[in-house]
């Protein structure tokens, strides 16, 4: 009998806690914004050495883009993904041109993270192990993403070191 008082008051104390408001966390992430992949490819063409990161302004440069990449390689469909210029902006993001395959990016999370007026997508670059055996061909990959219009004001991109790379503002 003396156990069930007990119990209902650990029951109640911890249903306290549980009620009471938790102070706010900042926990270094700011607002999460979904991102979702619309293109991915080793092979993008173009000879820029470095990362850049491309705002798709309409179709008609989505369409090039896409061409450029898949349109030199016979019986490849040319698929272009669904998305909307009033509600979405277009990103086209490119690792730039390396000398053999092994070498990629993808999104590290499925999310943009805002920071004071900049969206920051987090990457995870890939590159091939030094000794590593890997084609031999020039690759340059590549991620076309869509992230919904929101208030910010730049789109940036961040290593998984977090290192901010490159950057662009929004019209």
């Amino acid at each position: 009998m003396p156990k069930l008082p007990v119990k209902l008051l650990l029951l109640l104390h911890c249903g306290l806690w549980v009620c009471m408001p938790t102070p706010a966390v900042h926990s270094g992430e700011g607002k999460r914004i979904p991102v979702r992949v619309l293109y991915q490819d080793v092979l993008c063409g173009g000879n820029r050495p470095t990362p850049s990161l491309t705002l798709v302004a309409d179709s008609d440069r989505l369409k090039q883009i896409l061409i450029e990449s898949k349109g030199r390689m016979i019986g490849q469909p040319q698929l272009i993904p669904a998305f909307d210029f009033d509600t979405e902006y277009v990103v086209f993001i490119q690792m730039g041109k390396k000398p053999t395959g092994g070498y990629g990016i993808e999104l590290a999370e499925r999310h943009a993270t805002l920071d004071d007026e900049t969206a920051l997508i987090r990457l995870r670059w890939s590159e091939p192990a030094r000794g590593a055996i890997v084609t031999q061909v020039v690759t340059s990959p590549c991620l076309i993403v869509a992230l919904p219009k929101d208030t910010y004001k730049e789109i940036a991109l961040r290593d998984e070191s977090g290192n901010v790379h490159e950057h662009i503002s929004l019209p």
